[in-house]
């Protein structure tokens, strides 16, 4: 189908409040993903700090701006890392495109999530998105709640966006979890099969990938602070084609919740409008 981008979606296990643990682990999978000669590595909904309104902050230009900056340039990719972002007064959901050459461009979430709502400071960004090109290839990120904005997919469209990533949190309580100890009942085990299914498959994504000529990467964030804190993970690039061409599956057994990177290969192709009528 001629040209092709690879790109990279990486699921560090997030230990919240731990910047430079976080960082640490962000960047052996940065290194995986150079080595795989992905050309975009995208992480999760704030990877970086952790999804909690408690949790410390990043300010644009930082020391941790810095060392993801560092990452990028070390291994020639981009890097689109997610964090709690300390604005003056305000605090907002941001993504960051990291690029080799210093530059930077950043998404901040303009719909709220659970958490950003009982935020008095939280600040909501503009539904607009600040488009980038990687290797000529046009990109996007909507931060989790912004892929509901009204008819987003067919805006990206008019925009020549080719690329659609889409970086999530998916928080809960830890009482989503299971441990592998307790998969022994079979009713428990009946019941986390139902759970890790509904999290491993994405018709819609597929059908709208296909549809709109778009390939789409999501990354959700993957944490476990063993208290009260849980988030399963889970990955997918969707060609624009509608194949999927990486994949982690998300788990909700505490044991399975590791470090992982996945790569796959996307056809840039002109994106198309679509309605319920057709195209």
């Amino acid at each position: 189908m001629g040209k092709t981008l690879k790109i990279a979606v990486a699921q560090p296990l997030c230990r919240p409040g731990d910047i430079a643990g976080n960082l640490k682990s962000m960047g052996r999978l940065v290194e995986q993903a150079a080595r795989a000669e992905a050309r975009l590595v995208l992480f999760a909904e704030a990877g970086v700090t952790g999804y909690r309104k408690d949790f410390a902050a990043v300010t644009i230009g930082d020391s941790t701006c810095v060392a993801l900056q560092t990452m990028a340039r070390d291994y020639g990719l981009v890097v689109a890392a997610g964090f709690m972002e300390q604005n003056g007064m305000f605090r907002h959901i941001t993504h960051g495109a990291f690029f080799p050459d210093g530059s930077l461009v950043i998404q901040r979430k303009a719909r709220p999530g659970p958490p950003e709502g009982d935020m008095e400071d939280w600040r909501p960004g503009p539904d607009e998105r600040n488009g980038f090109e990687v290797d000529g290839v046009r990109c996007a990120i909507s931060i989790c709640a912004d892929a509901g904005i009204p008819d987003l997919w067919n805006i990206l469209a008019r925009q020549g966006v080719q690329v659609h990533l889409i970086p999530t949190a998916g928080v809960g309580p830890r009482s989503w979890g299971f441990s592998e100890a307790a998969l022994d009942d079979s009713q428990t085990l009946d019941a986390a099969l139902k759970k890790m299914e509904s999290m491993c498959f994405s018709r819609d994504a597929i059908r709208r990938c296909r549809r709109q000529r778009m390939a789409m990467v999501s990354c959700n964030q993957m944490a476990d602070n063993g208290i009260d804190y849980f988030q399963p993970g889970h990955s997918m690039i969707v060609d624009s084609t509608g194949e999927v061409v990486g994949l982690i599956p998300g788990s909700c057994v505490f044991e399975h919740l590791r470090e992982k990177m996945v790569c796959g290969d996307v056809h840039p192709q002109t994106p198309m409008i679509w309605n319920e009528k057709g195209m």
